[in-house]
């Protein structure tokens, strides 16, 4: 190869990009740990007034709020620091959509510790899904990325004009965890009844959940796999996989959906959240690494293509298959719904 012509070369500007990113997570994870954001919350401050609040050096203190400033988590107006939006909903404690336990929680990250050699061997560390780790894993987990599908789920609810459902109706929410996707429902129809499926340790994470929006009294909890659960056929008008299907892998998930098929009444409605990958699992960088996750935490676990799905879906006899626009994704929407 000559020698490159440098005015015609562009700086390696993604791979920099990628290089670098961990920082933005590190300065985050920091600025929880800290409290800044619950201080802020009560007040905009400049860093010397915040510094003695967190017990933090004051120079340290300015150059950490400058960077949360640049990431668009702080509001910067006269070296005096205000919370942005999505900082005052997701990043303070007294939130009820507070995500902070997920962002300083460390297990996924020394999880991807081990990729190398996870790729090496093709087989995973630590198993989550399996009952002796699952107890330990999910229940934390499960009500720190409560934040992250709530919205969505209410989309669904909407799609589904649940409001419209009638009186005795049922939903089954498999693999509940802190039942996000099941609690929009219930919150907007007042005589809807969840059955919740989940291991044992989980199920006090959904109770709590639901229990807080109101709604406990129209709950039942099923412990256990779904698989162990003896569920009435054409007993449900609803049923939620709540990210499920991922983590069992395609030959369990076929099993799921032809169970799911058999306890839906006719009419009935199967709804999917997923990530969904495009069918050559060449785009939507998320997703892609997050094929990479479960390849560290389960035995199977993988990433679906929506022509995938839609296969599956069919070949269980579910027919009129959509992916419902949601506000913020409308072309790649993670929801599939499907009719019996």
């Amino acid at each position: 190869m000559g020698t490159l012509e440098m005015t015609t070369v562009d700086p390696p500007h993604k791979i920099s990009e990628l290089l670098y990113a961990h920082r933005a997570t590190e300065a985050l994870k920091v600025a929880v740990e800290l409290g800044i954001f619950d201080k802020l919350l009560k007040q905009a401050m400049s860093a010397e007034q915040l510094a003695p609040e967190i017990s933090v050096d004051k120079h340290a203190c300015e150059v950490l709020l400058n960077a949360l400033s640049s990431l668009q988590l702080l509001e910067k107006k006269n070296s005096v620091f205000g919370l942005a939006e999505m900082a005052r909903l997701y990043l303070c404690r007294e939130s009820s959509l507070f995500m902070g336990d997920l962002v300083t929680d460390e297990r996924i990250a020394r999880a991807w510790s081990n990729l190398k050699e996870v790729i090496k061997t093709g087989k995973p560390l630590n198993q989550v899904n399996k009952v002796e780790k699952a107890e330990e894993f999910f229940p934390k987990l499960a009500a720190s990325i409560f934040p992250l599908n709530y919205g969505t789920a209410h989309a669904v609810a909407t799609e589904l004009k649940i409001e419209q459902y009638p009186a005795g109706a049922r939903a089954l929410d498999v693999a509940a965890g802190s039942a996000v996707w099941s609690l929009p429902l219930a919150e907007r129809n007042k005589d809807l009844h969840v059955d919740a499926i989940d291991f044992p340790a989980v199920l006090k994470v959904t109770r709590e959940f639901a229990e807080r929006h109101g709604v406990g009294a129209r709950f039942s909890y099923l412990a256990g796999n779904w698989s162990d659960c003896s569920l009435e056929a054409e007993s449900y008008d609803v049923i939620l996989l709540g990210h499920i299907l991922h983590s069992e892998g395609k030959a369990r998930s076929e099993e799921l959906l032809k169970e799911c098929y058999r306890c839906l009444k006719k009419g009935g409605k199967l709804v999917l959240a997923e990530m969904i990958s495009d069918d050559e699992f060449s785009r939507q960088p998320g997703i892609q690494l997050f094929a990479l996750n479960m390849l560290l935490m389960t035995e199977s676990g993988c990433i679906f293509s929506e022509g995938e799905l839609r296969a599956m879906l069919s070949a269980q006899g579910f027919h009129s298959i959509c992916r419902p626009a949601v506000g913020y994704l409308p072309e790649e929407s993670p929801v599939m719904i499907a009719t019996k």
